[in-house]
C-alpha cells in the first residue's frame, strides 16, 4: 500500500486526475501461436499513449509481464510511448527478473481508479485486482463468450474493443455516481475465493 500510494501521488503531481493501470500479458513473434503476435501488445500501448497525450487529466500505469522484451515487441510504437512518458503521466513498471516482471499486479492496481487486463484468456490478474477492491475490467477482442466471467456483464466488466471501453469510462468519470456495476466482480468473487483472509500461502503450503 505505501508503494502504491507513492506511485499515485507521483502521477497526481503531474496533473493526473484519473488513473488507469493496464496489464500487458506479453506477446509472441508468430501470430499463429500467440493470438495476433506483437500487434496485440502494440494496440494497448498505442491506444493509452495517445490518450495520455490527448487528455491532460489522464494517468496510466503499464505493468508488462515481460519488461525486458517490451521495446523489441513494440517496434515503432516506442516513439509514441516515449512521448507519452515525457508528460510524467505514463509510467511503466519495469522491475524484472531474467524471465518476467517481479512487480505484483496489485501494486499498480491500488494506485489506480480502474484496472484493465489487456487479454481475456488470462484471468488471474483481473481477479487479483478485484480482490483488492479495485474496479477490474478486461478486454476480450476475440469474443470468448463461453467464459463464465461473462456473467459479470459485457459493457460493465468485459469490453470487445477500446471504442466501447473509452465511451463507458468517459460516462463513468463524467457522471456524479458513475456507471453502476463498472468493474464489479462481487457476483462471482465468493466462487473464486471464498476465504479472502490473507492466509492463502498457508493453505497452499499445508496442501503441498
Amino acid at each position: 500500500k505505501p508503494q502504491s500510494f507513492k506511485l499515485r501521488k507521483q502521477l497526481q503531481s503531474q496533473g493526473a486526475k484519473k488513473i488507469v493501470s493496464v496489464f500487458d500479458e506479453n506477446s509472441g513473434d508468430d501470430p499463429r501461436w500467440y493470438i495476433s503476435g506483437h500487434e496485440y501488445s502494440r494496440r494497448h500501448y498505442r491506444f493509452w499513449s495517445e490518450k495520455v497525450l490527448q487528455e491532460p487529466w489522464l494517468g496510466v500505469i503499464f505493468k508488462p509481464k515481460k519488461p525486458k522484451t517490451l521495446c523489441q515487441r513494440l517496434g515503432e510504437v516506442n516513439i509514441l510511448l516515449d512521448e507519452a512518458k515525457k508528460t510524467g503521466r505514463l509510467i511503466i513498471l519495469d522491475g524484472a527478473s531474467q524471465n518476467a516482471s517481479i512487480i505484483p499486479p496489485v501494486l499498480a492496481a491500488m494506485a489506480s481508479d480502474i484496472s484493465l487486463q489487456a487479454i481475456f484468456i488470462a484471468g488471474t490478474t483481473g481477479l487479483e485486482c478485484a480482490l483488492a477492491g479495485i474496479p477490474s475490467l478486461s478486454m476480450d477482442f476475440e469474443g470468448w463468450k463461453r467464459s463464465f466471467r461473462y456473467q459479470l456483464g459485457e459493457g460493465r466488466v468485459i469490453f470487445p474493443n477500446y471504442e466501447n471501453l473509452w465511451k463507458v469510462l468517459t460516462e463513468h468519470w463524467n457522471s456524479k455516481n458513475g456507471v453502476p456495476g463498472l468493474g464489479d466482480w462481487s457476483s462471482i468473487i465468493n466462487e473464486l475465493d471464498p476465504f479472502r483472509d490473507g492466509r492463502a500461502a498457508e493453505r497452499m503450503g499445508n496442501y503441498l
